[in-house]
């Protein structure tokens, strides 16, 4: 392929690929007798992989050639995330900030949660640590990916926190995620209790620390902030001040609801 030699992918470490020269048929080995000792030295200075894999030592099923590593696409694609709202404040050009964003889509589309059981060995959010013996999966789990692709889908959905509050930022949001019709959104309070409300088209909705947000596309961006005693208080922007912030990251209850409506990018 373009003129260019490969390595084997299924050669875990260079012992791997010393009993494949062995094996070769007997006319290569005048070749292999003169040649493995420097294959070997290539082999072993091209991946340096005793350096980089931590416990293993070697290249073990996930980390192996031709293998997906899940959790450095998610590391990779929470930096696209971080670089994207960076060049917005610093007023980067447009064509910087959607080749920002181009590459965040590109990198979102390889991690876990876009693929397939099929296509990932097991169900792709299920938080395993470890591969079972009858497992086809090796380890990609989400107990090393959970914090980054969390803190990536927050950032993409709208939720930001600054200084110890709660705003909304929608610069990445794409709006082909809005609904298309009015939909039944279920979630947990923070008691526990499962609820369902109404969600309407062109609209969306996640929790935060099991509050629900209910975000809806509209001329302005305004805030509207549902007490647990039913009153609302209304405000304009997109960023909640510090004691409410601090009331739902302490899940004490007192906010029940938060309906942001925003004007698309």
């Amino acid at each position: 392929m373009r003129g260019g030699l490969h390595f084997n992918g299924q050669f875990r470490n260079s012992t791997d690929l010393r009993a494949e020269l062995q094996r070769l048929p007997e006319q290569f080995r005048h070749a292999v007798e003169q040649e493995e000792d420097t294959l070997v030295k290539l082999f072993d200075e091209l991946f340096d992989h005793r350096r980089f894999t931590g416990r293993s030592g070697t290249f073990f099923a996930y980390e192996g050639l031709g293998s997906i590593y899940w959790h450095m696409v998610s590391k990779l694609a929470l930096a696209v995330v971080e670089n994207f709202f960076r060049a917005v404040d610093e007023d980067e050009t447009p064509e910087t900030i959607e080749r920002l964003r181009d590459h965040f889509q590109a990198v979102r589309a390889g991690i876990g949660a876009e693929k397939t059981p099929e296509e990932y060995g097991a169900f792709p959010s299920d938080p395993y640590s470890h591969t079972p013996e009858n497992s086809g999966v090796k380890q990609p789990g989400m107990t090393g990916q959970v914090k980054e692709d969390l803190l990536s889908r927050f950032a993409e959905i709208g939720a930001h926190v600054n200084d110890g509050t709660l705003r909304f930022r929608f610069e990445l949001f794409d709006t082909d995620e809005l609904l298309t019709e009015a939909r039944d959104f279920t979630y947990y309070n923070v008691a526990g209790e499962r609820q369902t409300i109404g969600i309407p088209r062109d609209s969306f909705a996640f929790t935060i620390c099991q509050v629900p947000v209910i975000c809806q596309v509209a001329d302005g961006n305004r805030i509207v902030v549902t007490q647990s005693n039913s009153e609302s208080t209304s405000s304009d922007g997109l960023q909640l001040d510090r004691s409410v912030s601090e009331s739902i990251f302490a899940r004490d209850g007192q906010v029940s609801e938060i309906l942001c409506y925003f004007r698309p990018e």
